[in-house]
């Protein structure tokens, strides 16, 4: 079974089932019998979809640190759509339609698209309207009742209208607003749906037909603790599935890895209290003794004893220099205790809807966090570890107000249910506050002031909860999001920049393929010169690009090397020869800074055998 949607509490609502699948339920009527995956969406899921994309791009505009991502992507959206910033009805699309993908086999996809307007869509996509059947790129596409249908070849259409998939996503146990299949012939079967709602995501779905081996890792299920409803973090997990294959490698004497593993009688659990930064992991113990005598012994362990930890009274002090704390470890009743005592007030902000169904529900393996990276000072060891470029991941662990995650073994299946909120739950004037609080503020400890007064100003917004969750339940289980950010956009961007020099590398590769192959037809490269082409910089062209005509070209050189650029570049290139060696060149500046970085190639013959050698710009030039 999937995981169904359970009861919440008082605070914000989790987004949840929509109030009617009709919709939906027509869309999953047209797959084909034999499909082996489906994607349905509501027209209201595209709405929500569109505003979010719109809501992204405002806050990218608004961020300073981030102009350079958002050149990146108008440049994308400017090359796949003809606009920088594109609306649905921009490309002949409309929000009053659902949309369906469908695949029969490995490489048979029918595509169901939310178009209004034929004409305007086609165009924009540069397809051919016929008077039945459009041509779309690679793709086939005609109106069918009240949709339009794009499908690899004309003999697919008649494949529609047999609802093969019926069964398959019913395995999801709910409804939502975007809804996916997978019933392939072989391999875990996967179904999922994506409830939406302003700024808030759930999404739930089941995975049956794992492999022994997967579903043997999960442990059994059962709930959080009990302060868990009161918590701004918390979390659960049963490692008995792990704990099993421990080998018994000595870690003090007269104890080893297996025989601490074997004492642990439960799952581990952990919760942070709302509004301080206190951190409570229980783990229940059978027999106390591997435990206690680790204890005793913890400050000889290496990897311990390289952190400085020490032992007194029974408990293992480990500091985390990098964080600024120092963790405690020791045992309680029948219980294994790790604590860390940080810093605030307990508040008990009300509960929200995503925070309820992790806590009321059993689960494998789980865990929660509310809270606001405004709402404390970062520590100053923390500071101080910043990367030179933390300021993308600061803006993107911001934005993060609440992330749950519960996974629920269920046979040879396993039910999933994540559950994310931003700050774009909250109403617009409180979200533009929020996006004026730079990641400076964060870091010089001026964001926690700025944010007490937003807060305060909308009591009842739930940013005010979010503050008084505080940062600790909320850094716990978002700082991976902001890890990523941190690490993925800068590599998104290195990836981007490296594609664009490769441009650079590959026009000239073909000049000087072409001059090698008229030398070795004429014993000399083509006499001429070509100057750079086009005469002006490519940052003076739309977007940044270069265009040119087919006369640009007429140059006698450009026409004996039979070299044309006909589409969008982002270097201008030049070539002179005098027939016994040559010199080609790319000149651009793609940050548009005023300093152009030029690629050289070199041709020349040594004993009437022509080569080549590329010259890059020196690094950070571009």
């Amino acid at each position: 079974m999937g995981c169904k949607k359970e009861a919440t509490g008082p605070g914000s609502a989790a987004p949840g089932e929509p109030s009617s699948t009709k919709e939906q339920d027509a869309l999953w009527a047209m797959a084909p019998a034999d499909a082996s995956f489906g994607l349905v969406g509501s027209s209201r899921g595209v709405t929500l979809l569109e505003h979010g994309a719109v809501a992204i791009r405002a806050a990218i505009a608004a961020a300073p640190e981030l102009a350079p991502v958002r050149t990146e992507l108008e440049q994308a959206m400017t090359e796949a759509t003809g606009a920088a910033q594109p609306a649905l009805a921009d490309l002949g699309l409309s929000h009053d339609k659902g949309f369906a993908v469908f695949v029969v086999g490995k490489h048979d996809p029918l595509i169901v698209v939310p178009v209004g307007d034929r004409d305007k869509f086609l165009a924009k996509l540069h397809g051919t309207k016929g008077g039945d059947v459009d041509k779309l790129s690679d793709l086939v596409c005609k109106p069918i009742a009240d949709r339009y249908v794009c499908a690899s070849r004309p003999e697919a259409f008649a494949l529609l209208g047999h609802g093969g998939l019926d069964a398959a996503r019913k395995a999801a146990g709910a409804r939502g607003d975007l809804e996916a299949a997978y019933a392939g012939p072989a391999g875990p079967r996967v179904a999922a749906v994506l409830q939406l709602e302003s700024g808030a995501f759930v999404l739930r779905g089941n995975v049956s037909g794992l492999p022994p081996e997967v579903s043997a890792a999960f442990g059994v299920p059962s709930k959080p603790r009990g302060d868990a409803a009161t918590a701004a973090g918390f979390g659960v997990f049963d490692a008995a599935p792990l704990l099993s294959q421990i080998p018994a490698v000595p870690l003090a004497p007269n104890i080893t890895a297996a025989d601490l593993a074997r004492s642990i009688s439960g799952p581990l659990t952990f919760s942070v209290p709302a509004g301080t930064t206190n951190l409570d992991v229980r783990i229940p113990l059978g027999d106390t003794g591997p435990a206690s005598g680790l204890l005793e012994h913890c400050a000889t362990l290496p990897p311990l004893a390289a952190l400085g930890a020490t032992s007194s009274g029974g408990k293992c002090h480990i500091p985390v220099p990098q964080a600024g704390i120092t963790l405690d470890s020791w045992v309680e009743g029948k219980e294994l205790r790790i604590g860390l005592l940080g810093s605030g007030t307990p508040q008990a902000p009300a509960q929200t809807g995503i925070g309820a169904l992790i806590a009321n529900a059993p689960w494998s393996a789980a865990f929660y966090g509310r809270g606001a990276l405004f709402a404390a000072k970062l520590p100053a060891a923390v500071v101080a570890a910043l990367p030179p470029d933390s300021k993308l991941g600061l803006r993107a662990l911001s934005v993060l107000n609440e992330v749950g995650v519960g996974l629920r073994k269920d046979g040879d299946g396993l039910g999933f249910v994540l559950g994310v909120r931003t700050m774009w739950s909250n109403p617009d004037d409180i979200v533009q506050k929020l996006l004026a609080i730079a990641p400076d503020q964060i870091v010089n400890g001026t964001a926690p002031e700025a944010a007490k007064a937003i807060a305060d100003a909308a009591p009842s917004s739930p940013f005010a909860g979010d503050f008084r969750a505080g940062v600790g339940g909320g850094v716990a289980v978002m700082a991976p999001f902001g890890i990523v950010a941190a690490v993925a956009i800068p590599a998104f961007m290195d990836y981007t920049k490296r594609s664009k020099k490769t441009e650079a590398e590959l026009q000239l590769n073909k000049i000087g393929k072409n001059a090698k192959r008229v030398y070795a037809e004429t014993s000399t490269f083509p006499v001429g010169k070509a100057p750079l082409t086009p005469a002006t910089s490519c940052c003076a062209g739309a977007d940044h690009h270069c265009v040119t005509t087919a006369a640009d070209w007429k140059q006698p050189a450009w026409q004996a090397l039979d070299f044309e650029i006909d589409e969008p570049s982002l270097y201008r290139y030049s070539y002179t020869s005098d027939g016994k060696t040559f010199t080609a060149k790319a000149v651009g500046d793609l940050d548009c800074d005023g300093v152009e970085a030029t690629y050289e190639l070199l041709g020349v013959s040594l004993n009437g055998n022509p080569t080549v050698s590329l010259t890059r710009p020196a690094p950070g030039t571009n």
